[in-house]
C-alpha cells in the first residue's frame, strides 16, 4: 500500500469514529455496543488496524542521494504518526469486541 492510501484510510476511519461518538447519546451508544453489528465493526477495525500497522512498519524512511541513502526526518515522523494512529484503531477494535455482547443463535 502506498503512504497516501494508508493516510486516506486512517482519516476515513477516524472521521467515522469521531462523528459516530458525537452523534449517539450515552444510552443509545450502550445499546448499540450490545448488538452484533458493533462486534462486526470491531472486527473490521481490528483487520484495518492490523493491515495499517504492518504496512506502516514496512515504510521506508530513507531517500536516495547520489550513491547513498539518507534518513528523512519527515518520513520518520509520518511513519510514527501512522504507527500511533493504526495502533489506536486496532485498540479501539479490540475494546469494542471485548465489551460488546455477541448474540448466540439457539
Amino acid at each position: 500500500m502506498s503512504d497516501t492510501l494508508i493516510g486516506i484510510l486512517l482519516t476515513i476511519v477516524m472521521t467515522v469514529f469521531i462523528f459516530g461518538i458525537g452523534y449517539f447519546s450515552v444510552k443509545s451508544t450502550y445499546k448499540i455496543l450490545k448488538s452484533y453489528k458493533m462486534s462486526a465493526i470491531g472486527t473490521l477495525l481490528i483487520i484495518i488496524g492490523t493491515i495499517a500497522l504492518i504496512s506502516s512498519f514496512m515504510m521506508d524512511t530513507s531517500v536516495a542521494l547520489f550513491n547513498d541513502r539518507i534518513n528523512n526526518i519527515g518520513l520518520m515522523a509520518d511513519k510514527q504518526n501512522y504507527i500511533v494512529i493504526s495502533g489506536l484503531i486496532l485498540l479501539i477494535g479490540v475494546l469494542i469486541n471485548l465489551f460488546c455482547k455477541r448474540k448466540v443463535i439457539k
